[in-house]
């Protein structure tokens, strides 16, 4: 069973696993892929071309944009950030230039943490609350600061 909150959109065409919640004004789009056993917290977004694995959790207001592909039992604390164009620009259209990140299985990142596009976080990695991943990190790291080490 799938439970989805009256205010959450789920576009025709998304992948929803079973037993996976998408709570309050979260929106999930229509080439999105989401997996089984997840939470989606009030105001999550899942864009198109975005993967979430089996077992995550996305705490309030994270979004997981287009080319960003998490793992099994990811965790993605409250307003946690992801980018997915290195250079953004309002004036410039840049959507042919998404770059992919990829979070590995059981992946813990903190509270108001950022992740930059076109990084591998490793399996296990735990990123620390507040900060800002700019590399790649191997598995089982502990990276903590900004830039995070």
């Amino acid at each position: 069973m799938i439970h989805i909150h009256p205010t959450a959109t789920v576009d025709l065409g998304a992948h929803i696993g079973d037993h996976t919640a998408v709570w309050h004004y979260s929106h999930v789009e229509a080439k999105a892929v989401g997996g089984e056993n997840c939470n989606l917290g009030q105001n999550v977004y899942v864009g198109n071309n975005a993967v979430v694995g089996n077992g995550c959790r996305l705490g309030n207001s994270v979004a997981i944009f287009s080319h960003v592909e998490l793992g099994d039992f990811v965790f993605c604390a409250p307003f946690m950030v992801f980018t997915h164009i290195a250079f953004p620009r309002a004036a410039v259209n840049r959507r042919d230039s998404f770059e992919k990140t990829i979070v590995k299985n059981g992946a813990t990142l903190g509270a108001n943490s950022t992740v930059v596009p076109n990084i591998i976080i490793g399996q296990g990695t735990f990123l620390a609350a507040g900060s800002a991943l700019t590399k790649d990190c191997k598995d089982w790291s502990l990276m903590i600061g900004i830039p995070a080490r």
